[in-house]
């Protein structure tokens, strides 16, 4: 007999099936219903509802309707007025009954108000309307995010009184007001635990912000800070490495510029919690070095983006030294190197004496629950079965593998399709793939194929400089459809080049995918990029 659900399991349940099942409309008028109709439901479900807003006009509509006016009643063009006058403390303790279900706030402008964010304007009415002032509007807020810095300056202050938020801007090249924010931020939350700026975009300019360092020196408590493209100052570069709970950094300095604000402190642990590591890269010799001085590492998520292509060697030598400085190599979970390229049209230029090959990413076999692999740079690759097996085996837990350029490997191809099927039972929850096979190699039989083989997860297939003949086409699309059955399109060297070499290639995997298109599945394939 089945155990008895408690109360919690039911609204587990109930909400799971509700929120996520339904469409957006429809599953958040039966959230509410459920609310308002069952006692034992209604805070979960009013939890769920207000728990990540795009701007405040709902929260404050929750106030009595004689209280704000929004004219006209329809159309794009509207305004938005607020009388806090008529405001009662039953009023006020209404709002606060939802302000402090509101976790997350991914601020954009309310779609009707064309003219102003009319709501920051009531917002700080209620603000200085309200009683006691040492209670924050929205008790419980956990993270806010600005796409347009311009959205943040009404109103953060009133944000930031909530203790230990995290903050989002993102800080373009040409936002040069957001000096204010950080004033804003100094005065009212150096306690904060995550400030992120925005994407790393690597830049050849090696300005430091004085502004941001500024900040950062006074941050105590952070947990988590993304730079954005602004270089610290050496200063703030040692107050990061001693915080002793800072757990995810981003930053456009370069290893050389860690290493030479690090030489100058105390011999100590530097960085000791750091889980989460995006940087540039301007030497991989220099990385290489400060892998070693961080040691040992706890490490989980790394990222780096140059601008400059690594020899085999240094690859492989900062492969090794990630290995032998991670504290605990079962924990590492991502390994992303990005190659900086300014037309995203167009694939770099591969470099003809550079050549990856098995030798060169056996340290990374080390590292048992990778789940991303993501090496995009413009060299060479020489991989065969034995090499795709020996990672299949090592990283069953992978969900992205990325080797190499897209534009292809540039070399004899010697992975199978045996490889391939290997890969794909290995990795079961495999949700991307881009790398370069034989596509003229023996095919094996749809009645030989194990159903394990088969991954539905995969969606978009990246095949570089693949080459399908036209006597092996209609097989590769009876393998490819059987063993990835949700396959919507295929990508390849084709789509980043514009050479005359291209388009035979380009024709053959055309006919590959409306070969896969006539099949009975009626989803739609195409080659165009993902």
């Amino acid at each position: 007999m089945h155990d008895c659900l408690q109360v919690q399991d039911i609204v587990d349940l109930i909400f799971t099936r509700v929120d996520q099942d339904s469409p957006a409309r429809i599953g958040k008028q039966d959230l509410l219903s459920l609310a308002l109709t069952c006692r034992d439901f209604q805070e979960t479900a009013l939890d769920i509802l207000w728990h990540t807003q795009t701007n405040l006009v709902q929260l404050i509509k929750t106030l009595p309707r004689r209280s704000w006016t929004e004219e006209p009643d329809s159309g794009f063009d509207r305004t938005f007025k607020l009388d806090s006058d008529s405001l009662s403390e039953d009023d006020l303790a209404r709002f606060f009954f939802y302000s402090r279900r509101i976790r997350q706030i991914r601020y954009l402008p309310y779609i009707w108000h064309l003219d102003a964010p009319y709501d920051f304007r009531a917002l700080r009415a209620l603000w200085k309307k309200r009683a006691n002032k040492t209670i924050p509007l929205f008790l419980n807020l956990q993270r806010v995010e600005f796409v347009d810095i311009r959205h943040a300056s009404p109103c953060l202050d009133i944000f930031l009184e909530t203790k230990s938020i995290s903050l989002s801007l993102y800080w373009s090249e040409s936002d040069d007001d957001v000096w204010r924010l950080f004033d804003t931020i100094e005065e009212h939350a150096l306690n904060m635990q995550e400030l992120d700026l925005g994407a790393l975009q690597v830049s050849t300019k090696t300005v430091i912000c004085k502004h941001l360092s500024h900040l950062v020196l006074r941050m105590a408590d952070l947990r988590g800070l993304c730079c954005g493209s602004r270089n610290l100052s050496i200063p703030a570069l040692q107050h990061l490495a001693s915080l002793p709970y800072l757990r995810t950094l981003q930053t456009a300095n370069t290893p050389s510029d860690i290493l030479h604000s690090l030489q100058s402190m105390p011999s100590k642990s530097f960085f000791p919690e750091l889980h989460k590591l995006d940087m540039a890269v301007d030497d991989f010799s220099s990385f290489v070095d400060l892998v070693h001085m961080l040691r040992p590492m706890q490490l989980q998520d790394l990222t780096l983006h140059s601008a400059k292509t690594p020899s085999a060697t240094q690859f492989h030598r900062a492969f090794t030294a990630l290995k032998q400085a991670s504290k605990n190599q079962s924990n590492f979970l991502r390994i992303v190197v990005k190659y900086s390229w300014p037309n995203i049209r167009q694939s770099p230029p591969i470099l003809s004496d550079i050549i990856i090959d098995g030798s060169t990413l056996e340290p990374l076999l080390s590292f048992k629950n990778l789940t991303v692999i993501d090496l995009d740079m413009p060299f060479k690759i020489e991989l065969g079965d034995t090499q795709l097996m020996a990672m299949a085996d090592s990283w069953p837990n992978l969900q992205r593998l990325h080797l190499g350029a897209l534009s292809g490997w540039h070399l004899p191809l010697l992975i199978t399709f045996r490889g391939f099927m290997y890969l794909l039972h290995k990795c079961r929850q495999l949700e991307y793939l881009a790398f370069a096979f034989n596509a003229s190699s023996d095919i094996p039989l749809l009645s030989e194929i194990p159903a394990a083989c088969t991954n539905r997860n995969i969606t978009y297939l990246f095949v570089g400089d693949s080459t399908v003949t036209e006597s092996s086409r209609s097989h590769v699309a009876e393998f490819l459809g059987h063993i990835l059955p949700n396959l919507s399109g295929i990508g390849g060297a084709w789509l980043y080049n514009q050479s005359d070499t291209f388009p035979p290639r380009h024709r053959e995997w055309e006919w590959v995918v409306n070969s896969m298109k006539k099949s009975s599945r009626p989803e739609y394939l195409s080659i165009q990029p993902h």
